[in-house]
Formats: C-alpha cells, sequence, structure tokens
C-alpha cells in the first residue's frame, strides 16, 4: 500500500501545522481523529479550525524540500513560493515534462502552418 503526504493547515491563515509524510509497504492511512490524537502540533489544536489536505503518493515530490508553500483557503489548494535555498540549483524538468513541452510546440507550429496554407 502506498499513501500519500498529508498536510495540516490553520483554516484562517493557510500556514502549515503539520506534514504527515508518505508512507508505503505494511501501513495502514490514519484517520484525522486519529491524527489529532499523535501530534502534539495538532492536538493543541480546535479541530474545526484546521484544514487538511491528502496527496496522492508522489504528487509534487519534485517540489517539497525545495519551494516554500502554504495553502490557500479558498481553494483549499497548495501554493508555491520562493526556493528555499535560492542558491541551490534549480530542479530541472523531468524527460516526461521535456516530451510533453516538444509536444506542445511542435502542435503549436504545425496550427500556425497548417493557418496559413488555408486549411
Amino acid at each position: 500500500m502506498k499513501i500519500g503526504k498529508k498536510i495540516y493547515y490553520e483554516l484562517e491563515t493557510g500556514n502549515i501545522i503539520q506534514e504527515i509524510g508518505e508512507r508505503q509497504g505494511s501501513v495502514i492511512e490514519t484517520t484525522q481523529e486519529q491524527d489529532f490524537q499523535s501530534y502534539v502540533s495538532l492536538s493543541e489544536r480546535v479541530p474545526s479550525t484546521v484544514g487538511v489536505i491528502q496527496l496522492t503518493f508522489g504528487q509534487y515530490a519534485d517540489k517539497f524540500g525545495v519551494y516554500h508553500y502554504h495553502i490557500d483557503t479558498e481553494t483549499n489548494s497548495i501554493v508555491w513560493g520562493d526556493l528555499i535555498n535560492p542558491d541551490a540549483p534549480k530542479p530541472q524538468p523531468t524527460s516526461q515534462e521535456l516530451k510533453d513541452n516538444q509536444i506542445t510546440i511542435m502542435n503549436g507550429l504545425t496550427d500556425v502552418y497548417m493557418n496559413q496554407l488555408g486549411y
């Protein structure tokens, strides 16, 4: 079984309270109630003031630890910020991202040529 990262945040500000990392193997997914009992940072909070995002295994793995982030409380989504270490080399795109970009460019060029030819 593979369980993705879980992120608890303040509903009012979007600030991160607790991250629960990815797990795999012989693991059991925990409930929010169990997490509030297990983590001091959560147990000190009123549950109705805390939001949670459950990610899929590996989701945004290339961004965590590289970029600062917070949660947009209106959309319940991650907002990526500045690099954590601006002097570190920037993450390189994956080969799949490069292929996808090439396909997008080729499709755009094909559309331009087809329009100029009157198709």
